[in-house]
């Protein structure tokens, strides 16, 4: 009977608070989970301050950062479950009002995310995709 009264006492609160703290974990992983915003993280490696913008209409991410020139990197927030469409720009080094394309326009899954520089000049500007 000591061993039954022992496995009462203490058996069950440790399989009762196993179970509540794995669905405390479970729980708190799905709701990150699905609260998780992808990331476009452009650099800019040319001799010309860069930006990322949406080119297929959706204004509402915030893409409104410059990266100045040769100053890192700049990461922008996506909405999840999407599907995103972006042109990086270059900005004229001697007119910085004046906006001019980096390469051509992309897609990709928010959901995957994207990184990469823009490089090369403001005469021969392009972008990479780090893999």
């Amino acid at each position: 009977m000591k061993i039954t009264n022992f496995a009462r006492k203490v058996g069950i609160p440790i399989a009762v608070a196993s179970t509540l703290a794995t669905t405390g974990i479970l729980a708190t992983a799905t709701t990150a989970s699905a609260d998780v915003q992808k990331t476009l993280k452009l650099c800019a490696w040319g001799n010309y301050a860069t930006f990322a913008e949406p080119s297929d209409g959706k204004g509402n991410m915030d893409f409104t950062q410059t990266v100045p020139a040769g100053a890192g990197c700049v990461t922008y927030g996506l909405p999840a479950n999407d599907w995103v469409t972006v042109q990086i720009w270059g900005l004229w080094n001697n007119n910085p009002s004046q906006k001019f394309k980096v390469g051509n326009s992309f897609s990709f899954s928010s959901n995957n995310g994207w990184s990469g520089a823009a490089k090369g000049s403001t005469t021969a500007p392009y972008w990479i995709h780090f893999e």
